[in-house]
């Protein structure tokens, strides 16, 4: 329906109310109060109104008064008679009781409400006649806007009560929604689809693993829903996006829930357990007196876990409010992070279904991250530079984890894996209880004991190439670490607090084993564990199994230039390693963002033109390389993605012109300085400069290989606008090809067959410049 025909359907709503008294009055009586500046209205209809319906204080726009309107209203339209809105106008002249009579008042505005037109005639003349009074006219246009603004429920289905309850719901959850955001200075909700399964352990005689479940149709079904999930899982969002859901009224209407949200550690201290003392005090007594007999309500109860209990007492507690919940023919959704004692109490299996908030799948990480970027107004190509990051399937899959990420984009949206480290840094300080300290669950000693003990335990795993040691091995750290400190805490206290609190480590008490549930955790941890000390920079920079602990060790510093250096200056040994630093090195250079940027300057040349060394070696042979099975463009190619990867990012763009310059006083090999500032220009490309490959041509020309320029073909083939050497040399190459058969034959060869067999005559490794010369004059 569109803005017009629901402006006629609303127009057709107020035309049809008939009562002044039963109709039009309690609907001004809830529109009134939530109007701007309105302090207090009272209704006064009745032998004692003289004049006005309802008088009303409102704080003044400038002044520190308080201005009294008194409000008449009326049915239909006022054209021609009027005399008996003349009548209340003028009765309203006379001072007044106002605030249960506290108060003598004279009204300094009068309001006149219709539901239909009011003449300008009519304006007119009632202006004319009261000259010194303020009168305001709203018509049934001014009526519509303002139920649309204030009490937008008045148009649907909903009782005028119901409806407003609804509303202020509404308003209230989307209060609370945007100021419990991590994401600072952004007003807009949105919502991704989370993943609920059935908390069930898994069926070994069937193989059957958890089911999905929609939580609407657990709600419907169940008389009260137990959601668990880990910290930042999403389990306050998704009870308040519920609370959003059952107080539109379309949703209400159709399953007949009447929401009422409360936190948990309230429903305990304050309400005692009772589901109707909560009742009592959320739903006002004329909702509770219109609400159909059908229609049950659905307490939202967040935050099991923030009551100070033992695990068992928890378990108990949330039992007693289940069977609470059903004993008062109610429904119930609860909200807790995941407890074991959950799963050993039998009357809790009984009283509550009992599902899980698993960790969000790829795509809807992707989704999540996409929303945010959009939020954030962020370029989508971030998603895809995410997307294209060794450390993108290591990351925490949870809203906090993505909304930490997003955080980081909108900080700093165009280096996105100098940041990855800042990531973990938050992310595992809100694993260890940075929350809890905040909320005053945990002491910060408790805190800082924690960072110290899981560094002991990375650099032990990480040392000895660990996957897992026993529960009793890791509760030794615990023992060791607080008999040599006078903290007053308990070792075993901590250890069973730290393993049900927090989400990057895994016991199995049945194995009896201890073990990270991410191999980047422990990577994170060793490096912040040697960030207090020194680690030693050595060939392991260029080792898969070390990449990422240096990697954070790097991005711990940020300002670290004789890391860099130390770092740069490791030489590979072989080709694997000389792959693993073409990956990695522009990674430890954005993790090491804050150091001088001179370095990064020298380290990009020294990166392009060992990218052009690898690439020849490869292509000719010196090297016996697994890439030698591929073509030469489709070599190229991936060493271009490779590069443009890898160094395709802001940070790097002021050093491209200092690196062009400087390839070609480092390099005496004319042909690898012209390859190694052909990867240069595809890096300015993916930074969408404009005439990236123009200093390549002007320079290098006569020294690129033939497949270099198919490459640069390929690059700018799509460009809506081409420099005039890209056009020379596109003819140049087009009129070569065309003349030559066996020109042709080769370069089917450089698409189609191995860098082996790829051979072409001497003199014939590029298009002869002069002959082309002589044929174009």
């Amino acid at each position: 329906m569109n803005t017009t025909d629901t402006r006629l359907t609303n127009r057709t709503r107020l035309d049809a109310i008939e009562d002044e008294v039963k109709q039009l009055h309690p609907l001004l009586n809830l529109l009134l109060p939530k109007m701007p500046r309105v302090q207090h209205v009272e209704y006064t209809h009745g032998q004692h109104e003289m004049g006005a319906d309802f008088v009303l204080s409102r704080q003044d726009d400038m002044l520190p008064d308080v201005d009294y309107v008194g409000v008449i209203s009326k049915l239909g339209k006022i054209v021609q008679d009027y005399s008996d809105i003349e009548r209340q106008i003028k009765e309203c002249e006379v001072e007044r009781l106002f605030n249960n009579g506290r108060k003598k008042i004279f009204l300094t505005e009068i309001w006149v409400v219709a539901t239909g037109i009011v003449s300008p005639g009519a304006q007119q003349k009632i202006h004319a006649a009261y000259k010194t009074r303020k009168v305001i006219f709203i018509d049934r246009d001014r009526l519509i806007g303002l139920i649309d603004h204030h009490l937008p429920n008045y148009w649907t289905d909903v009782s005028l009560e119901l409806g407003d309850y609804l509303h202020n719901v509404w308003t209230t959850n989307d209060q609370v929604d945007k100021s419990m955001s991590l994401i600072a200075g952004h007003n807009d909700r949105f919502y991704v689809e989370q993943d609920l399964f059935e908390a069930k352990e898994f069926d070994k005689r069937t193989q059957r693993p958890p089911e999905k479940v929609n939580i609407h149709d657990e709600i419907s079904r169940q008389s009260v829903v137990l959601i668990e999930g880990d910290m930042g899982s999403g389990k306050s969002k998704l009870l308040r996006n519920l609370v959003d859901y059952y107080s539109t009224p379309q949703w209400f209407l159709k399953h007949e829930l009447l929401p009422v949200p409360v936190s948990f550690k309230d429903f305990v201290d304050k309400f005692e357990s009772n589901p109707e003392k909560v009742v009592e005090s959320s739903v006002p007594p004329d909702v509770r007196k219109v609400k159909p007999e059908n229609v049950k309500y659905l307490l939202l109860i967040d935050g099991v876990d923030e009551k100070d209990l033992p695990a068992e007492r928890l378990a108990e507690a949330v039992v007693l409010a289940a069977k609470a919940i059903d004993g008062c023919k109610m429904k119930g959704v609860i909200t807790s992070r995941w407890c074991e004692a959950f799963e050993k109490n039998s009357p809790l299996r009984q009283s509550a279904k009992r599902v899980e908030l698993h960790p969000l799948s790829i795509n809807r990480l992707i989704e999540f991250i996409q929303k945010l970027c959009r939020a954030f107004d962020l370029k989508s190509r971030l998603v895809e530079d995410l997307k294209g990051s060794a450390l993108f399937k290591d990351l925490p899959r949870s809203p906090i984890a993505a909304i930490l990420l997003a955080q980081l984009f909108n900080e700093n949206a165009k280096d996105l894996p100098s940041n990855l480290t800042e990531l973990y840094a938050k992310y595992t300080e809100l694993s260890l209880g940075r929350w809890d300290v905040d909320k005053g669950l945990e002491t910060l000693k408790e805190f800082e004991a924690l960072s110290s003990i899981i560094n002991d335990l990375a650099e032990h795993f990480l040392d000895n190439q660990l996957e897992q040691i026993s529960i009793g091995e890791a509760k030794g750290f615990f023992d060791s670490y607080l008999k040599r400190r006078n903290l007053g805490l308990n070792a075993d206290a901590l250890f069973k607090k730290f393993v049900s609190r927090c989400d990057i480590v895994f016991v199995d008490q049945q194995r009896g084993v201890f073990r990270f549930k991410h191999k980047t955790f422990l990577e994170f941890f060793y490096a912040k564990a040697y960030s207090k000390k020194s680690l030693l920079i050595d060939g392991r920079v260029w080792k898969p199994y070390w990449v990422t602990s240096f990697y954070f060790y790097v991005g711990l510093q940020k300002d670290c230039p004789a890391t860099l250096d130390a770092i740069i200056g490791v030489k590979p040994r072989n080709e694997g390693e000389r792959w693993m630093r073409l990956i990695h090195l522009p990674n430890y250079l954005l993790a090491g963002f804050s150091s001088p940027y001179e370095i990064a300057e020298a380290a990009l040349t020294r990166s392009m033109l060992e990218a052009a060394e690898l690439y020849l070696d490869v292509a000719k042979g010196k090297v016996l390389s697994p890439f030698s099975v591929f073509p030469r463009l489709h070599f190229l190619w991936m060493m271009q993605m490779m590069v443009r990867k890898g160094f395709g990012f802001e940070f790097f763009k002021r050093a491209i012109a200092y690196a062009a310059l400087q390839i070609g006083e480092e390099c005496s090999d004319r042909k690898r300085c012209g390859l190694a500032v052909f990867f240069l220009s595809v890096i300015s490309e993916e930074l969408e400069e404009k005439d990236c490959f123009d200093f390549l041509l002007e320079n290098y020309q006569k020294d690129l290989s033939l497949e270099v320029e198919l490459g640069i073909r390929h690059e700018t083939k799509d460009h809506r606008q081409r420099s005039q050497l890209i056009k020379k040399m596109d003819q140049r190459v087009g009129r070569a090809l065309k003349a030559s058969p066996p020109l042709r034959q080769f370069v089917l060869s450089l698409y189609e067959k191995p860098m082996r067999t790829n051979t072409l005559p001497e003199g014939k490794n590029r298009v002869s410049r002069e002959g082309e010369n002589k044929r174009s004059r």
